[in-house]
């Protein structure tokens, strides 16, 4: 299993013969867990949500598409990298 962020790896681990990552049938969350969802601390020890933006998902080496309209999520635009400028510029953001 490997992470990578703007093309470089960050993390990286191995799984047991007997390991697995979920099913064909089990959903995925990426950036964080819908209220209501608690996973069990076996399976996923971070449950902190993730403060940025996403794209360009692979899962063996295939793209993911991303569904927008499922989540709460933008195509196409990142609010974090708006709320940096701003902070850089010394505007406030609202």
């Amino acid at each position: 299993v490997r992470l990578r962020v703007d093309d470089r790896e960050v993390a990286s681990g191995t799984l047991g013969e007997q390991n697995t990552i979920g099913t064909a049938s089990s959903q995925l969350f990426i950036g964080g867990f819908p209220d209501g969802i608690k996973p069990s601390a076996n399976e996923m020890p971070i449950t902190e949500s993730m403060i940025g933006c996403v794209s360009n998902i692979f899962i063996d080496y295939q793209l993911v598409p991303i569904i927008p309209e499922a989540h709460v999520a933008l195509i196409g635009t990142c609010p974090v990298e708006q709320i940096f400028s701003l902070q850089k510029s010394g505007k406030k953001f609202n």
